[in-house]
């Protein structure tokens, strides 16, 4: 039993869809497809701090927040081929392949014979066990498209990594300002980590570059510490300590 939820946008060209279902179900792999309107279509994954071009042959591929499909497809009001991609970021969806044709299919749920998914005959014994994903199950996704930058690496961090509300009730003392514990631009230079530093003076942070390409990026701390601004080469990962009046 499978019930999926589908939002649009006004003005958004992003799809969320949210999926729940009550899998029983042994031997099977559930996947669900993106037949994309692409030529000459290549696969792109997300890997830890960068990423990777894959073959588009239907191979079963490991998936971090996102997968894109890049491509030549015709345009509404634009004469001849345009360079376009279509990209599905996830939340904990961990596989996904890319078809000859372009169709992008993401695998939701799997309860293989040793986890394998060769297709090769099933063979049961006490030492090979089913690996099953039984019971409800929840699954996140969205669809973005375009010939520019799809936002891609914040949209997986939004989805895998919510941003958590906490409310907390009246209590006594001065009324406290608003105030930004950090800030980093541009949004393709991501804060990777941050933490106390192991001595004590200052905090550590970690900053990496998420679109393989050159960058300025500057970070500004909290109240008393000097911005830092630095240059990070494509996909480069920099470890920053700031202190109070000096970076």
């Amino acid at each position: 039993t499978a019930y999926e939820t589908v939002s649009l946008y006004r003005k958004s060209g992003r799809v969320d869809f949210e999926l729940r279902v009550i899998w029983n179900d042994t031997l099977k792999t559930v996947k669900i497809g993106f037949a994309l309107a692409l030529e000459k279509a290549r696969s792109l994954y997300e890997i830890p701090y960068g990423t990777l071009e894959r073959k588009a042959d239907g191979g079963e591929n490991p998936v971090q927040k996102w997968v894109m499909v890049k491509g030549k497809a015709r345009v509404r009001g634009k004469s001849g081929l345009v360079n376009y991609s279509v990209g599905v970021a996830v939340d904990t969806i961990c596989g996904a392949d890319v078809q000859a044709d372009g169709e992008l299919r993401l695998t939701l749920l799997r309860s293989p014979n040793h986890g394998h998914l060769t297709g090769q005959a099933t063979e049961t014994s006490p030492d090979r066990q089913i690996v099953d994903q039984g019971g409800p199950r929840r699954a996140r996704y969205s669809l973005v498209a375009g010939s520019g930058d799809l936002g891609l690496p914040e949209l997986g961090v939004a989805l895998s990594q919510p941003l958590q509300v906490t409310f907390e009730g009246a209590q006594p003392g001065d009324t406290v300002v608003p105030f930004s514990l950090l800030s980093c631009a541009p949004t393709s230079v991501h804060v990777g980590a941050i933490k106390k530093a192991e001595d004590g003076k200052g905090f550590i942070v970690r900053l990496v570059e998420t679109r393989g390409k050159k960058s300025e990026a500057k970070v500004v701390g909290p109240k008393g510490f000097k911005a830092i601004r630095t240059q990070l080469k494509p996909f480069e990962i920099q470890s920053w300590r700031g202190v109070a009046g000096k970076a």
